[in-house]
C-alpha cells in the first residue's frame, strides 16, 4: 500500500522504480529517466499546451507512454489520446504502453476491461476505473471527442493533417485538457513550425521545450560525427540539431521514410551474414511464399549489389547490400532464396544480370520469375509467346515501379524494415526534368536540385540507388505473383 501510494502520488517515481522497457541491445531494463527527461516531464504535467523540439532518438515517445500510463491507472475517468504519422506507428505506441504494464508488480495494475486477455485491443486501453490509452492515425478527424483530458501528437512536423488535427481537437480541450506536442524538425511554415516559433516568441499559450543532442550521456563528438557520416551535413542540422530548414525535392515523403525508420529503432535483427551485410527481420514461415528480387552490379565499380526478400503480401523480411563478384552474388541469392521456402528469384537481368540467369541455370535453381513475351519471327504466321527470365528494367517501367512503391508507402500497402532503403531514400531526388535519380548520378551544377543540396557533402559525392530498386523490383514481382492465375513460368519449367 506504501508503494502504492507513492506512485500515485508521484510520476518521477512511478516511472523510475516501477517501468521497465525492452532495449534491443540489453533486453528488459529499468526506465530510468535521463535529467533532461526528468526535466520535460516536469512541463509537461504543469503547463497545459507544451511543445518540444528534439533530436531523433532521445526516448520522448517512451516518457510520454509511461506518463499516460501513470495518468490512466491513477486517475479515474482519464481519457488520453496519442495521434502519429501512421496507424502502425500508433499501434506500435499502444503495444510500447502495453508492454509497460505487463511488466508492473501486480499489485499496482488496474484492471483492464477490454479486449483479449485484458490487455485491450491494438488501439484502446480500458481500465476499470472508466480511464482510457487510445491512439489514432493522423487523419482529419483524428481528435474529434467527446472530452480529452491529454492529447499527445506525436512527430507532428511529419504530419500532413496537423492544422485539421489542432482545429478538431480544440473543443475537446476547452474544458482544461492539456496537450503535448512532439517532434523533430521537418521543413518550414507547417503547424509545428510556426507553433513552436510562437512559443519561443511568447504569443501562443505552448511551453517550448528545446533538448540537445549533448543532453544524452550516450552521445558525444564520435556519435555525432557518426550521424554526420550517415545522414550528411542537411539531414543532420534537421534531425539531430533541430535546424528548420525547407524540405528537399526527395522521391518517397520523408514522412514514410520517417516511419520504417522508427520502426527499425523497435525491431530486433534476428539473424545476420556477410558481416552483416544480410540483415534479416523476420524468420521464414512455413508455407509462405517469397519473392527476392535484385540489383546486381558486378562487384568493382560505384554500385553495389541488393536483395530485398518480401512475402506475396509486403512485409519485407531481410535485406541485403553490399559488393560481391556475380558468382558470388548468385550463391548469395540461392542461399536465401532456399532458406526463403525456395524463393521465386527476381534478378535485374540489364547487362550483368543475364550471367546470374546463365548461372542459375547452370545451379539448377528453378524458381525464377519470369515474362511472357510475344515475339514474331520470319515465316511465322503468329507471334510465339517465349518466357524472359528476370527483371527488365525499361525506361518506362523504372519510373513505375518506384511510384508504385511510393503509392504503397502511402497507402500501408507494403511493410519495409530495410536500412540501406532508409539511407538512400534521403537522397533518392527528382532531377530538373522530373525524373528519379540518385543525386550526383547526373551533372546538376547550377541546376535547382543541386542548391537544394550543395552543403551536404563535398563535391563529386555520387550517392546509391541499389537498395531502393532491389525493394521496388521486390514489391513489383511479388504483386504479379500474387495476382497471376495458373501455373507460373519459371525458370526449368
Amino acid at each position: 500500500m506504501e508503494e502504492f501510494v507513492k506512485c500515485a502520488a508521484n510520476p518521477y517515481y512511478f516511472i523510475n522504480t516501477k517501468i521497465n522497457i525492452l532495449h534491443l541491445e540489453r533486453g528488459v531494463v529499468p526506465f530510468l529517466m535521463y535529467p533532461y527527461q526528468a526535466g520535460a516531464l516536469k512541463h509537461i504535467i504543469s503547463e497545459q499546451y507544451s511543445i518540444s523540439l528534439k533530436p531523433r532518438q532521445m526516448g520522448m515517445t517512451t516518457l510520454l507512454a509511461a506518463l499516460m500510463l501513470w495518468l490512466a491507472m491513477f486517475h479515474p475517468n482519464t481519457n488520453c489520446l496519442v495521434i502519429s504519422i501512421k496507424m502502425t506507428v500508433a499501434k506500435g505506441f499502444l503495444k510500447k504502453v502495453r508492454g509497460m504494464y505487463k511488466r508492473l508488480p501486480d499489485y499496482l495494475k488496474m484492471e483492464i476491461v477490454n479486449g483479449n486477455k485484458s490487455m485491450g485491443t491494438a488501439t484502446e486501453m480500458i481500465f476499470a476505473n472508466e480511464s482510457e490509452i487510445s491512439v489514432s492515425a493522423a487523419t482529419s478527424d483524428a481528435g474529434r471527442s467527446e472530452s480529452i483530458n491529454f492529447l499527445g501528437i506525436d512527430e507532428v512536423a511529419f504530419q500532413r493533417n496537423a492544422e485539421e488535427i489542432w482545429g478538431a481537437a480544440q473543443p475537446t480541450l476547452s474544458t482544461g485538457g492539456q496537450a503535448c506536442m512532439i517532434s523533430t524538425a521537418y521543413g518550414m511554415g507547417n503547424l509545428f513550425h510556426k507553433t513552436w516559433d510562437d512559443a519561443v516568441q511568447g504569443v501562443n499559450k505552448f511551453f517550448p521545450i528545446k533538448l540537445n543532442w549533448r543532453m544524452h550521456p550516450d552521445r558525444d563528438d564520435e556519435w555525432y560525427q557518426d550521424q554526420l557520416r550517415a545522414l550528411g551535413k542537411k539531414r543532420t542540422a534537421q534531425e539531430v540539431d533541430c535546424d528548420f530548414l525547407k524540405s528537399g525535392y526527395n522521391v518517397f515523403d520523408l514522412i514514410d521514410i520517417k516511419v520504417i525508420e522508427d520502426k527499425l529503432s523497435d525491431t530486433l535483427v534476428k539473424e545476420t551474414d556477410l558481416q552483416g551485410m544480410v540483415q534479416v527481420f523476420f524468420l521464414p514461415e512455413p508455407g509462405v511464399r517469397y519473392v527476392i528480387g535484385a540489383d546486381v552490379a558486378t562487384g568493382r565499380a560505384r554500385d553495389y549489389s541488393a536483395f530485398s526478400i518480401m512475402d506475396l503480401s509486403g512485409k519485407e523480411h531481410a535485406c541485403f547490400k553490399g559488393k560481391l563478384d556475380v558468382g558470388a552474388f548468385t550463391e548469395l541469392l540461392m542461399k536465401w532464396g532456399k532458406r526463403y521456402n525456395y524463393a521465386i528469384l527476381a534478378p535485374e537481368v540489364n547487362g550483368i544480370g543475364e550471367s546470374i540467369i546463365a548461372l542459375l541455370q547452370k545451379s539448377r535453381y528453378n524458381r525464377v520469375y519470369a515474362e511472357i513475351k510475344k515475339i514474331k519471327k520470319p515465316g511465322m504466321s503468329k507471334p510465339e509467346e517465349v518466357p524472359r527470365f528476370g527483371w527488365s528494367t525499361t525506361g518506362a517501367n523504372r519510373d513505375d515501379i518506384i511510384a508504385n512503391m511510393d503509392t504503397d508507402l502511402i497507402n500501408d500497402t507494403v511493410d519495409l524494415y530495410n536500412p540501406y532503403f532508409v539511407k538512400e531514400a534521403k537522397t533518392f531526388v527528382y532531377n530538373d526534368y522530373g525524373k528519379p535519380i540518385a543525386l550526383g548520378k547526373e551533372l546538376l551544377k547550377g541546376s535547382t536540385i543541386a542548391s537544394m543540396y550543395q552543403d551536404d557533402d563535398e563535391e563529386g559525392v555520387v550517392y546509391n540507388d541499389d537498395s531502393i530498386m532491389a525493394a521496388c523490383i521486390t514489391n513489383e514481382v511479388r504483386k504479379r505473383v500474387k495476382r497471376f492465375k495458373g501455373p507460373l513460368p519459371l525458370l526449368g519449367g
